[in-house]
């Protein structure tokens, strides 16, 4: 017994409004265009930037708290390389000019407090002819020049065309005298050479280089590896194979290398190689919990699959070294390179390495490995910053698909995502700018510059965070609700439908019980058996068979409560068929129909004959003399229009004769109800008295109206 009511219990459980609303909520939840992330980024507005071959940065120049716009263009009326300078409010405060042009490079420019005044100064990185050219001016506090055309190198020409890049720009004391000093690369591309470090000495005016190699210079790290000692520079490279080993210039970059180089830019040790092609060496700085500095140093070779994590002491003496084996499509998954600092498990210290898949892998100098588990649509790094105001990094990145900005906060969760709209992907780096923008308020922006405009988000806590959750209750509550009405609009239904079902039983029931008046049935057969003792076996044969055909049309018709027009006119003429038969001479009928007449209507079965019957039963039986009966059809106004005429003693006669209603008429207004309910037509009735010329009763016209 236990067994049976447990599945009762369960099936009843199951079939519950409130147990099936649990899973379609969570699919409506799933697509709500509602986020549920604990921060948002929103669109404050955008800015068309109406100048060619742009990169706009925003710079706080004047320590206002509110950044300036720094607008970076081709001047095609002058043939300059041009600055623009706009104050926060958008006032244009000034433009300083320059006698060449940009390389369609991000990082052309660089502002950094060389003098040591408090203001930063801007560098400009461009070139004119075969040669790369550094200028440089000061906005705040007073407009001036620091110099316009220092000749930085020549490079090699291609086509009689120069190419270049000045990857990276960094801003270190490299000499011990207190001021900074400005450490660049300057890469020659298809050109070839030069590819050297350089250290610009502003207050000496010195510029010195390291010599030129074949080396493609990537990443730069600049560190103190002992307190005590000058900076260092460490470099990692990839392989865009231009110098091949046969044209006599030093490391070619078919291979990628280590190098290092001392303040006076001369190798700290021999570069090493990361022989393969296409291969790449990633270089990142690392302390331990001991304030231990590290050289942490990748070595990636797509075509071997490996991917070697060294971590370096001062110079190039190797500390550890972890290999991971990969397939070359796993290797094209990675993600190395720009993120890519510390982070504490516990108080340990871990440096992150790469990512693949969706997770990021952590080690430290002792090869403990660490795993965090990231959104997969992660990619290169951006940048990172305090975009909210509340003291910690968000990080900000590009998706896998470039379509997509992700931020996330300092513990890489909780992501933020916004579609970017650029227009031609190969042009997109070039023209892509961002950063954080100081506003004067304690939350800064966001601003993305591609395609002629500058876009500016606000980023921070999302106040309809916590009410997520009201919000699934509600929509659970929704849900639970459609469905508890759902279910009671089908047990009404259901409930509605058995009734009807019910009721269309109870009246095939009396239909069986009042299709033919009983006297009528014995009178036909009494005048059978009378015609056989007379003899007429002819006209009893013919009656008999009409009489088969009459009852083998109510057994047929029993499951049914309609039926068509065609087919109750056949079993109406032969029921009048019998009563002619019963009433002899003193009877009969005529019937006529329109050709417009659609016979294949649908109609309450036994409807005419009801009519009729009652017609014969209570008009005509106690009549003396010709008895009539006319069924005419016809179509008007779309509608079809039976009317039942006969020449009997009339309603109020009859209504003497019988005390009481007839059932007749009652199952024939409940088969009309019934018919209404189960989707038939409208149909009515219409009661007509009539009268000979002395106002005498002279029979009764009932008109049934089918609704078309």
């Amino acid at each position: 017994m236990l067994f049976p009511r447990l599945k009762t219990v369960l099936l009843d459980l199951l079939a519950s409004p409130f147990f099936l609303a649990i899973p379609l909520a969570l699919v409506i939840i799933f697509f709500l265009p509602i986020t549920s992330s604990k921060y948002e980024a929103r669109l404050l507005h955008s800015e068309l930037v109406n100048k060619p071959n742009y990169h706009v940065v925003f710079v706080d120049l004047n320590h206002d708290g509110k950044s300036e716009q720094l607008i970076f263009f081709h001047n095609f009326i002058n043939k300059e390389a041009s600055v623009k300078i706009l104050t926060h409010a958008g006032i244009n405060y000034d433009q300083w000019n320059f006698n060449g042009y940009f390389q369609l490079e991000p990082k052309q420019f660089f502002w950094a407090d060389l003098d040591g005044d408090g203001y930063p100064e801007v560098y400009v990185f461009y070139y004119h002819n075969d040669s790369v050219f550094l200028g440089a001016f000061q906005p705040y506090p007073d407009k001036r020049w620091l110099f316009k055309k220092m000749l930085i190198s020549k490079v090699w020409t291609r086509d009689g065309k120069i190419d270049y890049s000045i990857p990276n720009i960094k801003a270190v004391d490299m000499d011990g005298d207190g001021y900074k000093d400005l450490v660049f690369a300057l890469l020659a591309g298809y050109s070839r050479q030069p590819r050297s470090i350089f250290i610009f000495n502003l207050r000496k005016n010195t510029l010195i280089s390291s010599s030129s190699i074949g080396i493609n210079l990537s990443d730069i790290v600049i560190t103190k590896m002992d307190e005590d000692s000058l900076p260092e520079i460490y470099c990692g490279s990839d392989t865009p194979g231009n110098i091949n080993g046969t044209m006599h210039i030093p490391y070619d970059d078919y291979n990628s290398w280590f190098t290092g180089f001392s303040h006076h830019l001369r190798f700290l040790f021999p570069p090493i190689e990361n022989k393969g092609y296409p291969s790449s060496v990633s270089v990142m700085p690392f302390v331990n919990n001991n304030g231990k500095r590290f050289i942490v140093a990748l070595f990636s070779n797509t075509t071997t699959g490996l991917l070697k994590v060294r971590f370096y002491t001062k110079g190039s003496r190797l500390y550890s070294e972890k290999v991971f084996h990969f397939t070359s499509g796993q290797m094209n998954k990675i993600v190395m390179g720009n993120l890519y600092g510390e982070r504490l498990f516990r108080d340990e210290s871990y440096l992150l390495v790469f990512k693949y898949s969706n997770y990021f892998l952590f080690i430290n100098e002792k090869l403990k490995i660490k795993k965090i588990k990231v959104d997969k649509e992660l990619s290169g790094l951006l940048f990172s910053g305090d975009l909210d105001g509340k003291g910690k990094k968000e990080y900000i990145f590009l998706s896998t698909d470039n379509k997509k900005i992700i931020i996330t906060d300092d513990h890489f969760a909780n992501e933020v995502k916004f579609p970017i709209h650029f227009k031609n992907i190969y042009t997109f780096f070039s023209a892509f700018s961002y950063g954080i923008l100081k506003n004067g308020y304690a939350k800064n922006e966001l601003y993305l510059s591609y395609d002629g405009r500058v876009y500016f988000y606000s980023y921070g806590f999302n106040p309809f965070y916590y009410l997520k959750y009201p919000l699934w209750l509600l929509v659970y509550g929704m849900v639970a609700f459609v469905l508890w009405f759902a279910q009671r609009m089908h047990r009404v239904q259901l409930l509605r439908k058995q009734q009807i079902e019910e009721t269309i039983t109870g009246l095939q029931m009396k239909t069986l019980k009042n299709q033919l008046d009983p006297h009528f049935m014995f009178n036909v057969l009494n005048g059978l058996a009378t015609n056989v003792a007379m003899g007429n076996k002819e006209e009893t044969y013919d009656q008999i068979v009409r009489f088969s055909q009459l009852l083998r049309g109510l057994l047929l018709k029993a499951d049914n409560i309609d039926t068509s027009l065609k087919e109750e006119l056949d079993f109406v003429k032969d029921y009048l068929e019998l009563e002619k038969f019963r009433f002899k001479k003193d009877f009969e009928y005529h019937i006529s129909k329109d050709e417009h007449v659609n016979i294949e209507q649908r109609l309450p079965q036994m409807l005419i004959q009801l009519l009729v019957e009652n017609a014969i039963k209570h008009g005509l039986r106690n009549k003396v003399g010709l008895k009539k009966v006319n069924i005419r059809l016809y179509s008007k106004d779309g509608n079809t229009i039976i009317e039942v005429t006969d020449n009997g003693i009339g309603r109020k006669a009859a209504a003497l004769r019988r005390p009481r209603p007839g059932k007749g008429l009652k199952l024939l207004r409940d088969l009309i109800r019934l018919h209404r309910k189960t989707g038939g037509k409208e149909i009515s009735i219409q009661y007509t008295d009539l009268h000979d010329d002395n106002g005498r009763p002279a029979g009764t016209v009932v008109k049934v109206v089918l609704m078309g």
